[in-house]
Formats: C-alpha cells, sequence, structure tokens
C-alpha cells in the first residue's frame, strides 16, 4: 500500500529544485532523463494537489530540457510550477 503524505519538507523542496536545475542545463534530452525520472518518482510519494504540480513541473522539465527552441520561456513554466509547490512547505 502506498501511503501518500501532505507537505514537502524544505529537504524535498531543495531536492525537487536541484533535479530541475540538472535537468534544465543537461547538453541533452538524454542526460536529462535521469534527473526528470528521480522527479517522476518523488512525485508518487505526495497528496493529489503536490502530485499534480509536480507531474506538471516533470512535463515542463522535459520540455524545456536538452537544447530546445525558446528555452527560456520554457524554463520560466518550470520556475513557475516550482514555485507553485513552496505553498506545500511544512512550516
Amino acid at each position: 500500500m502506498l501511503i501518500t503524505k501532505g507537505n514537502l519538507t524544505q529537504a524535498e523542496y531543495d531536492e525537487i529544485e536541484n533535479l530541475m536545475n540538472q535537468a534544465l542545463v543537461a547538453s541533452n534530452k538524454k542526460y536529462a532523463q535521469k534527473y526528470i525520472n528521480s522527479l517522476e518518482a518523488l512525485k508518487r510519494n505526495f497528496h493529489a494537489q503536490v502530485f499534480y504540480i509536480l507531474s506538471e513541473l516533470c512535463a515542463n522539465v522535459e520540455t524545456a530540457s536538452g537544447r530546445v527552441s525558446d528555452k527560456g520561456s520554457k524554463e520560466e513554466s518550470c520556475r513557475r510550477d516550482l514555485y507553485k509547490l513552496k505553498n506545500f512547505i511544512e512550516k
């Protein structure tokens, strides 16, 4: 049985941010994939709201990783998703 939790710890948020950044600076999508897979694995641990935001973040990171056109705009979408997660950090 999978147990989901509500909020993120600061350490989990920092890990998500680090994985996102590593994927975004990867030279190509192949190198970014391991970071994206780690993000995908993390999202299974959280309730629906956090799961949904992490799902969007994963999709946006995959789109923005590697060499892509309009990379800056695509990275900004990732950063917006990450910002949404700040509301779920345990206080």
